[in-house]
């Protein structure tokens, strides 16, 4: 089964598979130092991208200003008043939005256009100063599962039973994942995914505190089969066989 997988920016995806299409943290306007933003101009070039038009479902893991654009999502779902809005309830980008709504306040499973999903809290990472409501997903088409854990906590056992049993084809990952200490233990002994897609990223041209760099040093380390990709240019897309 193949896969594409399109970037927004940052951590904002399109996840293209068996038909179906699936956003992801998809709009945002600010970010901390050294993340690239998405522009008024970017935002304009991905609504005309087929990869992010017309969408089955829109889902924000947390409401964070580099994960979550209140004005942005407003505008597409006006766009696109058949697509459904999952997310926690920090999510709501006005109370004028007629699109159906999935409200998250606990793990829940639930299926919608032949798309399962498994939603689940997890922690920010980051400690107090970063606590909001967020939630990590398994999204699971034709048999293929998908792993999100979005800012999660790095390195959870919560995490590892969440997935236990589950054979995970693709896990889409902030890129420490791999890159801090103990990362690659973790993520290959506790999750195995076939494919991992590092982001959270910023484009080579904003990447002021060498953070590609760091992607780089980790995947020295692993070998060619481990099938770990990149993505952090603005509207670049990886296709993946599953």
């Amino acid at each position: 089964m193949d896969c594409k997988i399109t970037l927004s920016v940052n951590a904002g995806v399109s996840i293209q598979i068996e038909g179906k299409k699936i956003l992801v943290d998809a709009f945002f306007e600010a970010a901390d130092e050294g993340i690239s933003v998405m522009t008024q101009e970017l935002f304009r070039r991905v609504m005309e991208a087929p990869e992010f038009q017309n969408a089955n479902c829109l889902f924000f893991t947390h409401a964070h200003k580099d994960h979550y654009s209140a004005g942005m999502t407003k505008a597409y779902l006006e766009a696109y008043p058949d697509c459904l809005l999952i997310g926690p309830e920090t999510v709501l980008p006005d109370e004028t939005i007629r699109n159906p709504r999935a409200v998250l306040s606990e793990d829940i499973s639930m299926k919608f256009h032949g798309i399962d999903f498994d939603f689940f809290q997890l922690l920010h990472e980051g400690g107090p100063s970063k606590e909001t409501p967020h939630f990590g997903c398994l999204i699971s088409v034709g048999g293929k599962n998908i792993l999100m854990p979005g800012d999660g906590k790095f390195f959870t056992e919560e995490l590892a039973a969440k997935v236990k049993g589950r054979n995970i084809d693709l896990a889409i990952m902030d890129f420490p994942w791999l890159t801090a200490p103990g990362g690659i233990d973790y993520v290959y002994g506790r999750i195995n995914p076939s494919h991992v897609i590092l982001y959270h990223l910023p484009a080579p041209e904003d990447d002021k505190f060498r953070y590609l760099s760091a992607v780089n040093y980790a995947l020295a380390k692993l070998p060619k089969e481990k099938n770990v990709h990149i993505l952090c240019r603005p509207l670049q897309t990886k296709e993946i066989h599953l």
